[in-house]
């Protein structure tokens, strides 16, 4: 053997040697790895291998039904069907198409474009039409076997009977946003789900949600189910019973078409709210699958403030309903007796300002039941002179005014009853006299909302207790049991006189049943009514005239109330109307109080279950 053929030899052995130390070093890790990942890692890759083989999949909870006081159907759940495409079954997309345009009409260029730009694998199914007719389902599973690839699937969706009836109570839905579901208090709610955003759907959420259930299935590699090993049922929402009355409802917004406002219907005993209406109105189905931009342009820059409910957000002067305030506080305080009289020539005096009457030549001597019968402005302005703007304010307070109402509805206001600190602290002045004699009357500062003076009516009627009105009458569990602890709540007892209320309620009699009486013209037929108009000025005289340059404008209009309780003898049910740019009470609002009177107690209070 030559040098060379040894020195060869010698080193093809040292990178044999090396070779194979560096494969049994390999194999030795190998085997190490294997025996950690085997015995001692065992449980942690079983567990691993058991979650990527086994999926949890949500099912949804079918949302809580709402019914009226009597059962009738507000808000029910409907099936939504949904057409989808499963691409990996379907061999000739463009001839399927065409098959299903023979079938349904179609937009194939819009289903087309989707698809490509889907982002899901090809087994998983994608929509293309949503919101399918029973029609149009009915006509695709009748040529199911000319449509391979095809998939039709159902979720439950909102469905409103009534469309706009009653929508500032019943609200709407809208899908969870991304900040609340890192809230504590949405825990257990998942992107995509539905929240109440207004109304009771709102208030009412958590009873109203039900609970999702889960389904536990067996998926492949790619994700595909295989097997369902394991099913939770989903638990519906509760059912809800308002307080509400359908028939009354529906009779109130015919009662008010055309116009804008607010009116409410209330039992004076238990605060139940039978009807409420803010006007305009919008149809809570246009929320279902989230709002068109062009509709909630058209809800939000409407001047009349449709997606506003004004029963509890529109703060409006009452006007002369506020009398019966100023009268509880003089008569209460010594300052007049029943029969106490004042001149009215037409124009009150306070140094060099003069303030005029409703009635140009006055009303001449009045007392209080004829003052407040004939809404003499001149008797107040004597009044509120004498009692000055702090003790008219605790009277309102009494009655409830300038206060929460408790209404189980978010976002009430509260409105303003004025006071010399009030001013001092919201508008840095002091209080004038001159500003006294037109809160007498309702005006100046003095705000409430519509259901306030259903509440402050209520209260006279009743004479006892100020109410908490309520929406919700019970809750009905799935499996038939009530929940307890809904009962309504009484409110705080009203401190003033009996022989008080007496007067006043006397001269709100005489506003409707006697000669002169403001509201004389909307005396009811089927029962007898109390009540009291009022004239709102929503524009200074001198200003409205240079502004409307000789053309009327109907945002200059006077603002029109109303308030009523009926029967004027054993009061049952009463009324707030106001009528937004509506003129003078007793001739625009008045009369739909008479309709709502009439017809709540000849069709409704034999059968209602709370007479």
């Amino acid at each position: 053997m030559t040098v060379s053929n040894r020195f060869s030899h010698k080193a093809y052995k040292k990178r044999f040697v090396v070779f194979a130390t560096a494969m049994i070093f390999f194999f030795a890790i190998l085997t190490v790895r294997l025996w950690y990942m085997q015995v001692v890692r065992a449980d942690y890759y079983k567990n691993q291998s058991e979650n990527n083989r086994i999926r949890l999949r949500t099912i949804k909870a079918s949302r809580g039904t709402i019914f009226d006081r009597n059962g009738e159907i507000l808000i029910d759940n409907h099936p939504y069907f949904n057409l989808a495409v499963v691409p990996e079954n379907v061999s000739d997309l463009a001839k399927l198409l065409d098959t299903l345009a023979t079938v349904i009409n179609i937009d194939k260029e819009k289903i087309m474009t989707s698809l490509e730009k889907r982002r899901t694998p090809d087994f998983v199914p994608h929509t293309i039409i949503e919101n399918l007719s029973r029609e149009e389902v009915a006509k695709i599973e009748a040529h199911r076997l000319n449509l391979p690839g095809i998939e039709i699937s159902v979720e439950s969706i909102r469905y409103y009977p009534y469309q706009t009836l009653a929508s500032h109570i019943i609200g709407y839905l809208s899908e969870i946003n991304e900040l609340k579901l890192k809230m504590d208090k949405y825990k257990g709610y998942n992107s995509g789900d539905l929240l109440g955003t207004f109304g009771i759907e709102k208030t009412y959420e958590k009873f109203l949600k039900g609970k999702d259930g889960l389904k536990q299935v067996e998926v492949n590699a790619v994700g595909r189910e295989l097997n369902t090993l394991n099913m939770k049922k989903a638990e519906p929402g509760n059912t809800l019973f308002l307080t509400l009355d359908a028939k009354l409802q529906e009779f109130v917004e015919r009662s008010f078409k055309g116009k804008a406002g607010a009116v409410v219907v209330m039992d004076v005993k238990n605060g139940d709210i039978l009807a409420q209406l803010s006007k305009p109105n919008f149809n809570p189905a246009l929320f279902v699958k989230g709002i068109s931009s062009k509709n909630w342009r058209a809800l939000a820059d409407n001047p009349l403030n449709p997606l506003q409910n004004k029963v509890i957000r529109g703060q409006y002067s009452p006007g002369s309903v506020f009398k019966m305030v100023v009268a509880a506080a003089a008569l209460e305080e010594g300052v007049i007796a029943k029969n106490s009289i004042f001149k009215c020539s037409g124009t009150y005096r306070l140094g060099d300002m003069r303030y005029k009457c409703w009635k140009r030549w006055g009303h001449g001597k009045v007392n209080l039941t004829e003052a407040i019968a004939q809404s003499c402005d001149v008797y107040f302005y004597n009044l509120g002179s004498i009692l000055g703007v702090d003790k008219i304010a605790e009277y309102a307070h009494k009655f409830g005014l300038g206060e929460a109402t408790g209404i189980d509805l978010e976002y009430e206001k509260i409105g303003i009853i004025p006071t010399k600190k009030w001013k001092r602290k919201v508008k840095n002045e002091k209080w004038y006299d001159g500003e006294t004699v037109s809160v007498s009357i309702g005006q100046s500062y003095v705000l409430v909302t519509p259901l306030q003076a259903a509440v402050f009516t209520a209260t006279i009627a009743n004479g006892e207790y100020v109410p908490v009105p309520r929406l919700l009458k019970r809750i009905v569990k799935a499996d038939g049991t009530t929940v307890e602890g809904l009962q309504p709540k009484k409110g705080k007892k009203l401190d003033i006189s009996k022989a008080t209320l007496a007067i006043i309620k006397e001269g709100m009699f005489n506003v409707v049943n006697k000669a002169k009486g403001t509201a004389l013209a909307s005396k009811p037929t089927v029962v007898t009514a109390a009540g009291k108009t009022g004239t709102v000025q929503v524009i200074a005289n001198k200003l409205r005239a240079k502004l409307e340059n000789g053309q009327t404008r109907y945002e200059f209009e006077d603002h029109a109330w109303y308030v009523s309780y009926a029967p004027a003898e054993k009061p049952q049910i009463a009324i707030a109307v106001i009528v937004e740019h509506g003129g003078h009470g007793g001739s625009a609002a008045a009369p739909i109080a008479k309709k709502i009177i009439d017809y709540y107690f000849k069709e409704i209070a034999g059968d209602d279950d709370h007479v």
